[in-house]
């Protein structure tokens, strides 16, 4: 490979730029001659390529630099080798090795999160030094025995000669960044998540030391859509994920990168779409740029604001940022050890931004402390903050979906759990099915189906607990009525694409209404009434923490007889929801803020589900 020391001879791309010339067009570089290049490897499947779908750029968001060029191994789309392992300016779609042109999304594709990263990265990029992108992933790719296992991988040594084609023919050129973006083959294929630790460290490894001058290079591993993990299959994706979220704690600068919930497309959830590509690249950059990282965890700071919220430890990541922390907790007054806990927390937290861990089988009181975290090192521990626990009375009712019996699919008998053991029943025409989540049943509705129980809610306090999923917001979405008219409680949306939660206490009259809800996520919705407070008797909680209080009269239970589930009478259907349910309980008194806390973690954590707070 000749040595680059010229302007390379003008290459014209379809809907490129002639660069890196002028624009009065003359053979000249725009900015003074680069002294020397920052190579940045992007390696994976589809969701490094960006299968956004066509017509997703924006000119103004997307923009292009002439010190941001690419450096293709193939030429891109047809293999072209006019434009193979030669320097051409950077532009979304990159030159990705065979890119397919699939059915889906035609033939136009969109933003990547390389091309974010390089815009991101640019203004703190030396004066004199320019970013070559090296797009070697390949959708559909898989890395254990296959494309990207070192040292045979076809994907992985063509990545490798890439690379070390752009190092060598540059001036001054480096290795700075590895990104990785991949695994959803490799649960598709059913591959162990000790295979794929192995597989993806030894990987990423040899692309230090077989790439030159790449020893140093910091690698960014990029998280599986959100919302695919823990559905395909559930139990292996989140397996493989967390195999990511680890590695900053299994190789030196490394980092984990959380990738954005609702910025996906529609065909399987699978795929990032243009805002998830921009997200990450710029959640890349975020993690490129902290001290932890730079530093190597030298300048790791100090989690300050540790407070106690229900039955979570909530904190304020330093701004040194940092890979994950450790959470240590002992019996309050005790003098013997700490028990440790290393936590990465399950969505993207901002250096300086606020995390929470919650404890899920809290049985006493605690004292807790923070440090922040980064590969071996350690930061000093904030002041231990204490956790009380609170007894929980058993519910009068918990649905059973686990044991719930079927006939042809189609839901028939639910068990209670609860100190009342009547089962609930479907009405008839109107049944309800179930679904499999993380190796627990979950009972899937549509806004017609239905279950009823004949035990009744006695007058009094009283508290609910649901665990719902919701497709949409169709409907009234009716989640719960204690007897028949007149609606002497009911926990229901309101309206037809409602997003709120009501609840009331004598029928939609007096009523709470929550702030506003989302569809596509678990949500944890309680509710709680005490008639013998002063004021503000009925409280709404979401994801375990108070949304709203309201004054409420008690209730007249004369004409209460049974309980009814996703519907406002018996036999009215089209009043409920599309949605998943997951826990279904209610008790005879009104629990109290760390009891509802405590149930929501442990509702979550039972599912293995992450809740929005």
């Amino acid at each position: 490979m000749t040595r680059i020391t010229e302007a390379p001879e003008a290459v014209l791309l379809s809907g490129q730029e002639r660069m890196p010339y002028a624009d009065d067009g003359t053979q000249e570089w725009k900015y003074a001659r680069p002294v020397g290049f920052d190579v940045i490897l992007l390696a994976g499947q589809s969701n490094m390529v960006g299968f956004t779908g066509p017509g997703t750029e924006d000119a103004l968001i997307d923009w292009t630099h002439d010190r941001i060029f690419q450096w293709s191994p193939t030429g891109g789309n047809g293999n072209d080798a006019t434009y193979a392992q030669r320097l051409l300016k950077a532009r979304d779609p990159l030159l990705w090795p065979g890119l397919q042109n699939l059915p889906e999304f035609g033939t136009e594709w969109g933003p990547s999160a390389g091309m974010e990263f390089a815009r991101k990265l640019l203004p703190f990029t030396p004066p004199g030094r320019s970013i070559v992108l090296v797009p070697a992933a390949v959708g559909g790719t898989a890395l254990v025995g296959s494309d990207w296992s070192s040292p045979n991988g076809t994907q992985f040594n063509l990545a490798v000669q890439a690379a070390t084609s752009a190092i060598d023919a540059l001036p001054n050129a480096r290795l700075t960044h590895i990104l990785w973006v991949q695994g959803e083959s490799d649960v598709l294929n059913g591959v162990a998540a000790s295979a794929y630790q192995a597989a993806l460290d030894a990987t990423l490894q040899a692309f230090r030391t077989q790439i030159p001058n790449a020893e140093d290079a910091f690698i960014l591993i990029g998280q599986m859509v959100p919302e695919w993990i823990g559905q395909n299959p559930a139990s292996l994706s989140a397996q493989i994920d967390a195999v990511h979220r680890a590695t900053p704690r299994r190789l030196a600068n490394a980092a984990f990168v959380q990738g954005p919930v609702a910025s996906h497309t529609l065909a399987g959830n699978i795929h990032y779409d243009a805002k998830g590509q921009r997200t990450i690249g710029h959640r890349f950059a975020r993690k490129a740029l902290s001290p932890a990282l730079l530093t190597g965890g030298v300048a790791l700071g100090t989690p300050v604001d540790v407070t106690v919220l229900g039955a979570s430890v909530r904190w304020t990541a330093p701004d040194s940022d940092a890979s994950h922390f450790a959470i240590e907790f002992r019996a309050v007054s005790s003098t013997g050890g700490w028990t440790r806990i290393e936590h990465s927390p399950p969505q993207w937290v901002e250096p300086g931004g606020v995390t929470s861990y919650a404890f899920t089988n809290l049985s006493q009181d605690i004292e807790v402390r923070i440090a922040s975290m980064h590969h071996d090192r350690i930061s000093g521990f904030a002041e231990p903050v204490v956790l009380r626990y609170q007894s929980v009375p058993d519910p009068l009712v918990d649905l059973d979906f686990d044991n719930a019996t079927t006939v042809d699919d189609r839901v028939t008998t639910v068990p209670s759990a609860g100190a009342n053991a009547a089962p609930w029943l479907p009405a008839a025409d109107h049944e309800p099915t179930l679904e499999d989540l993380n190796g627990s049943k979950v009972l899937r509705t549509t806004t017609t189906q239905i279950l009823q129980s004949a035990a009744s809610l006695p007058a009094g306090a009283f508290s609910t607990l649901f665990l719902v999923n919701h497709d949409n917001f169709s409907a009234q979405g009716v989640y719960f009525i204690a007897g028949n008219t007149p609606l002497p409680y009911v926990v229901w949306r309101g309206q037809d694409l409602g997003f709120n939660v009501n609840a009331g206490t004598a029928g939609t009259g007096n009523r709470a209404v929550s702030g506003r809800i989302y569809p596509n996520v678990w949500l944890a919705i309680a509710v709680t009434f005490d008639p013998a407070l002063p004021s503000n008797q009925l409280e709404i909680y979401l994801d375990g923490e108070l949304s709203v209080e309201a004054d409420a009269p008690d209730w007249d239970s004369v004409s209460v007889q049974g309980m009814l589930m996703n519907s406002i009478y018996p036999h009215s259907f089209g009043s409920g929801n599309n949605a998943r349910w997951a826990t279904y309980k209610i008790w005879g008194s009104a629990l109290g803020a760390q009891a509802v806390a405590q149930e929501t973690i442990a509702a979550a954590s039972r599912i293995g589900v992450t809740l929005s707070a």
